[in-house]
């Protein structure tokens, strides 16, 4: 499937749906601002039912982990979707804490709850040792995302 000019993005279909993503990076580093749109089409008649606006940034990037420490632990939450809320990953997450690393990150999504709201999804940066209790450390990530239309 051919995407926009400028935008990059994956297709994947299954059960009589096509999931659609498309994205651009705003800049021409892979840390700049980026947006795109994520799409579920009905295969059957073509109708959209489900569509979302998005526009996020890698914030920083803490000593003792690397960008691509960071976009592996947002693919890994984004694994989790829920079913009764599928806009990008869950509620919270946290990274393996018996993994012999220095640092944790945090996933938190901020699910709209009339679904026609903006969400925010963020990830956090914490060092072992400092953490006093969850939400503590600041962020690396940020995603604001705006549910345009859903049906269940």
């Amino acid at each position: 499937m051919p995407f926009p000019d400028g935008f990059e993005g994956f297709v994947h279909e299954k059960d009589g749906l096509r999931y659609v993503d498309e994205y651009r990076i705003d800049g021409t580093k892979k840390s700049e601002p980026f947006s795109g749109r994520e799409l579920v089409r009905r295969l059957e008649d073509d109708v959209i039912l489900f569509e979302m606006e998005y526009r996020g940034q890698l914030l920083q990037v803490p000593e003792g982990i690397s960008k691509e420490d960071i976009f592996r632990f947002l693919r890994e939450s984004l694994m989790e979707v829920p079913r009764e809320a599928p806009f990008r990953g869950p509620k919270y997450k946290i990274e393996d804490e018996s993994e012999k690393s220095e640092t944790n990150l945090e996933y938190y999504n901020h699910i709209p709850i009339n679904f026609s709201r903006e969400g925010i999804e963020r990830i956090m940066f914490t060092k072992k040792g400092e953490k006093i209790q969850t939400g503590t450390g600041f962020d690396v990530y940020l995603l604001h995302y705006k549910i345009k239309k859903f049906e269940k």
